[in-house]
């Protein structure tokens, strides 16, 4: 299990200035270079860990409930994937209540209902809002969510985003409120549970794991959201090590790329 910080609402050093980057939800209130990024990438560097050997792209971020911070953990993460060189597509698959185009101030016109009821082609509805990294938003609003998402073209659109990046974020609607979620899980290469500290209840926990477990998902692991700072006794919250975080804007280094897997190494006598 992953810990993720409560994070407080303000007003970050480049809103006050003025200047236009890509929207980063952490980057509204914290320098890029802060304690509370820095849990987000050890989030990051851990799904990287874990992915690695498994040709893992596609991953479906949910939770039992609403409001315990699945759509703002897809945001975050994509762009930290992107700052790290990835070629990155999120999806809102959240069709009842949709929230990744006012994450980034995109009109949500059209978007995956449109793909899957064939009114739209796969790149026409891809909103590029950097070099690598894309928003498919939901677009107009279903009437059958549950019936799109379990379809053959649910199916062929995700195999087709996930042949155009190196990694697919799929936001999603709480797996115990509505069926929609449970749909995708087989079609998804891993799957990451978010939980709210002090909110999630522990039989909720159970049962999400259980409807996983029961339609074959592979789970790579849980998050524990807005922990507050003073249950966490990470090192780096110290004021000690102050001088380690500074100011710093998102930018995007494309010389990184994935690790190979290690090697095995030669047979004795080879």
């Amino acid at each position: 299990m992953r810990f993720l910080p409560f994070l407080r609402n303000g007003r970050g050093k480049a809103r006050r200035e003025g200047q236009n980057h890509v929207p980063f939800y952490l980057g509204r209130n914290f320098s890029r270079f802060s304690s509370q990024v820095e849990e987000y990438r050890t989030l990051r560097t851990a799904i990287d860990l874990m992915s690695q050997g498994r040709d893992s792209k596609t991953i479906l971020i949910t939770s039992p409930g609403p409001g315990e911070g699945k759509s703002t953990i897809v945001v975050n993460l994509g762009l930290l994937f992107w700052e790290f060189g990835r070629n990155v597509i999120l999806i809102d698959c959240d069709l009842r209540m949709p929230s990744l185009h006012k994450a980034f101030a995109l009109r949500n016109v059209k978007g995956i209902t449109d793909l899957l009821a064939g009114n739209a082609e796969p790149q026409s509805v891809l909103t590029h809002v950097a070099d690598g990294f894309a928003v498919l938003t939901r677009g107009t609003v279903a009437a059958n969510p549950a019936i799109l998402l379990r379809s053959l073209a649910f199916q062929e659109a995700i195999t087709f985003y996930r042949d155009q990046a190196d990694i697919v974020l799929i936001d999603s609607s709480p797996l115990l409120v509505v069926s929609d979620t449970i749909q995708m899980v087989p079609t998804m290469d891993e799957v990451i549970l978010v939980v709210q500290a002090g909110r999630t209840r522990r039989n909720d926990l159970v049962r999400a794991k259980r409807l996983l477990a029961a339609a074959r998902g592979n789970l790579l692991g849980t998050v524990l959201n807005k922990v507050e700072p003073r249950e966490s006794n990470y090192y780096y919250r110290d004021k000690s090590y102050r001088h380690y975080f500074q100011e710093g804007q998102v930018t995007r280094d494309t010389n990184i790329r994935r690790s190979a897997p290690p090697t095995s190494p030669p047979a004795p006598g080879s």
